[in-house]
Formats: C-alpha cells, structure tokens, sequence
C-alpha cells in the first residue's frame, strides 16, 4: 500500500507516519535505546546488514522480539538497503526490552510477510497486523483508541481500535497509555505530538 494514511496523520502523529510512508529516505542505521541494548544495526553500504544480532544478557522473550526485528530489517536491507523505513525498524526495536514485549514480537512477525512495509501501513501484513492488535488491546487501550477515533476514521474503530494509531500505541507500557489516553482526551484535535511518550520518540525522528 503506497498512499498515506491520512488519517493517523491527522490524528496523531505525521512525522510517525512519515517515517512509515516515504520510501528512499537514509537509514538511520543505529539502535534508540538508552544503552541497554548492545547490538549493532549497521548498515555497511553492500546491501548486507551487518548488526550482531540479540543480546546475550536479555530475557529469551526480549531477545526472540529483537531476533523478529532484526529478520524484518535484514529483509528490508536485501531489498531496498536505502529504504526509510529502516529507520523506524532501529527506532522501535529498543521496545522490545523497555515496551510490551510480546506485541512488538507480534507486529514484527506479522511484518515478516511483506519486505519494507510500516506497522501502520502493513501492505500484505494487513490481517495479521489488525489480528495482533485485537488479541493484545486492554481496557485502557480502547479507551485511548476511543480517544483517537474521536478525533477522526481509521479502520476498526467501531471497535475502539484504529489500526493505524494502535499498530504503533499498543507498544507502549500501560503508564504510558494511560497518560498518553488523559492528554488526548484534554487536547483538541489532532492530538498533539505533545502528548506522545517518549518511548516512541526515535520514531518521530525517522526521516
């Protein structure tokens, strides 16, 4: 799917978007995290990935998210090693160890159906991307996705879970849900960049 998807642009956040968006952009190439993750995400020039792989040091579900990370960046890189999007792959992996762990593992095998596509423009990854959202969303979720759809249509709202907005929401920790979920409530529309958790902050950077 190539078209924008306008409304989480919006709603919520359109450097996010973007970085999902437009392809040919540099890739970032580095990890976000804050130290916690060792490996390397290099890109070497050639076409080939160079990263380490996962931490020895982190839990075996940590590290089984950042190896399915790490497989949807590799097939990026053999694709399109300029690709834009592999900027938001390095951006969102340090949420493998500081996020829901299990949901970003979810997304990013879903993702592994499809070369170079975003969370919220999933392309060919579509079902399973909408599936994994459903099976992981909270009470607070869908409040926050009741919040988001207030403000504007994107798939699946009728069930308080837009797709464009939760594939990238729904890797945040509750705390960060609940307080991203009362600044939207008390903000007006678009929601602004404002009330977005730092955790998400590296993929608001992505080109």
């Amino acid at each position: 799917m190539n078209g924008t998807n306008t409304s989480f642009a919006l709603l919520m956040v359109v450097a996010l978007v973007g970085c999902g968006e437009h392809a040919g952009g540099t890739d970032a190439g580095t990890d976000a995290s804050s130290g916690s993750d060792a490996g390397t995400h290099v890109d070497s020039g050639t076409g080939a990935d160079s990263g380490t792989g996962t931490d020895a040091s982190v839990p075996a579900d940590v590290a089984a998210c950042q190896a399915s990370v790490d497989t949807v960046r590799a097939a990026c890189v053999a694709e399109d090693p300029t690709n834009s999007r592999l900027c938001i792959y390095d951006a969102l992996r340090p949420l493998c160890q500081t996020g829901r762990t299990a949901f970003v593992k979810a997304l990013f095998d879903c993702l592994q159906m499809d070369a170079c596509q975003s969370p919220s423009d999933p392309s060919g990854a579509t079902d399973c991307v909408q599936a994994a959202i459903h099976a992981a969303a909270t009470d607070h979720d869908h409040t926050l996705g009741m919040a988001v759809c207030a403000c504007g249509s994107e798939p699946n709202c009728a069930t308080n879970e837009p797709a464009y907005s939760l594939a990238y929401l729904l890797m945040l920790n509750d705390p960060d849900v609940v307080t991203l979920t009362s600044c939207a409530s008390g903000a007006s529309c678009p929601i602004p960049n404002s009330c977005m958790p730092s955790a998400l902050a590296p993929a608001l950077a992505c080109p």
